[in-house]
């Protein structure tokens, strides 16, 4: 089946009626989508926390200088990030209408998505120079430009792969995930 051959299909379907069942129906597959959602972010938070975390205590415990706060701080800043991210976008406990919950998760998504896409600067970064602070607080000082470039090139090409790994899923997950929400509001929307 190619293309044409879809949109030929597309064209031809019916309107669906909205009756008590059909508005039940829909109001489940919601509920499912969303609970999934929900919990896979749920269960993200849950992993990056921690861990961010026990990086904050360690680093306070293992620094010799000055350097290792500034190190907390910035995998603090992180978690704070992550939390913050979650109270921004609380939902209601109570949405009477399919329509309104689609709306709430438009607006949940399109977080996620400026979350996942903001990255580089809320998360990347600030690890980045925890780490880096860390080995400049950690015996002996001297490096010489060999043992930077074989500490510094890992860390980077690592960093660059949780980045494109981020991007790919807002591209491939996010992004049509929100469409298909916007899709279901308007078609919601013309029928009632």
């Amino acid at each position: 089946m190619n293309a044409s051959e879809l949109e030929h299909l597309w064209q031809r379907q019916q309107p669906i009626e909205l009756s008590p069942e059909n508005i039940a129906q829909i109001t489940a597959t919601v509920d499912t989508v969303d609970r999934k959602f929900r919990r896979k972010i749920w269960w993200r938070d849950l992993r990056e926390i921690p861990a961010v975390l026990i990086l904050a205590v360690w680093f306070g415990l293992s620094g010799q200088t000055w350097l290792r706060w500034l190190a907390v701080a910035s995998v603090l800043f992180v978690a704070a990030w992550i939390i913050r991210s979650r109270i921004v976008v609380r939902p209601d406990r109570e949405m009477p209408s399919v329509i309104e919950r689609l709306q709430q998760m438009i607006r949940e998504t399109e977080t996620q998505i400026h979350l996942v896409r903001s990255l580089l600067w809320w998360y990347l970064l600030p690890c980045a120079v925890a780490l880096f602070v860390m080995v400049l607080d950690s015996p002996p000082r001297n490096f010489s430009s060999s043992q930077l470039f074989i500490f510094v090139s890992p860390m980077i090409l690592f960093f660059l792969a949780i980045y494109w790994l981020n991007q790919w899923a807002v591209r491939k997950k996010l992004v049509p995930r929100r469409e298909n929400l916007r899709h279901a509001l308007a078609e919601l929307s013309q029928q009632s």
